[in-house]
């Protein structure tokens, strides 16, 4: 997005806060990215902040999609598609985790 890799068109930020793709990119990397990582990692060294974190990931990646939808909206049927398998991986992810949670017996007010 920001190296001009993946062209996007600048008249799709048109009516959103952004004059450029570098803000969302940035977004999408640090925070919707970083926080994935970053509950991978956890998972794989078994930290007991891993599932929080993975629920945070996942609800995350439905709020990117979720926004991106209400700014910028659909562009093409390969976007459409894009937008309902992140949302979905997103959405998966979130209810899976919250489903260890609960059978874990850990809950967010015990969390560590």
């Amino acid at each position: 997005m920001v190296g001009g890799g993946l062209p996007l068109p600048l008249d799709w930020l048109a009516g959103t806060p952004f004059g450029s793709y570098a803000l969302p990119a940035a977004i999408l990397a640090v925070i919707v990215g970083g926080s994935a990582l970053a509950a991978a990692a956890l998972m794989v060294r078994s930290q007991p902040l891993a599932v929080p974190v993975a629920l945070g990931a996942g609800l995350i990646q439905v709020d990117w999609i979720v926004g991106e939808l209400m700014l910028v909206g659909t562009r093409g049927e390969l976007m459409q598609w894009l937008q309902v398998i992140y949302f979905g991986a997103g959405a998966i992810i979130a209810l899976l985790v919250a489903h260890l949670w609960q059978r874990s017996g850990q809950h967010p007010s015990r969390a560590h």
